[in-house]
């Protein structure tokens, strides 16, 4: 949800090569996101063939608040870290899952 909030109008495809997914595993959360009425699909205006992947303002809004309790939650669980602590744990995370 938050690739799609942040880069309005990516195809599946895209998606798949940034999250690092096959497109069949993609199929059926795109529909469970759609159908929950968080993204709609538009036609792509470059190419005639694509789709493109747009949050809805009840997607937006559920990011918001998503990106909103993960904040707090970093913040909540970093707090006995020093500056220089909670900079190495980022890098390091950033490592492992970027």
């Amino acid at each position: 949800m938050s690739t799609i909030g942040h880069n309005p109008g990516v195809t599946s495809r895209q998606l798949c090569a940034t999250l690092n997914l096959l497109p069949p595993n993609l199929v059926g959360l795109i529909q469970s996101l759609e159908s929950r009425g968080l993204i709609e699909r538009k036609p792509h205006p470059h190419d005639g063939r694509a789709v493109g992947l747009h949050a809805t303002p009840k997607g937006r809004a559920l990011m918001v608040q998503a990106e909103q309790t993960a904040t707090e939650l970093e913040i909540e669980k970093t707090a006995k870290l020093t500056p220089a602590q909670r900079k190495t744990l980022l890098a390091l995370l950033q490592k492992m899952y970027l």
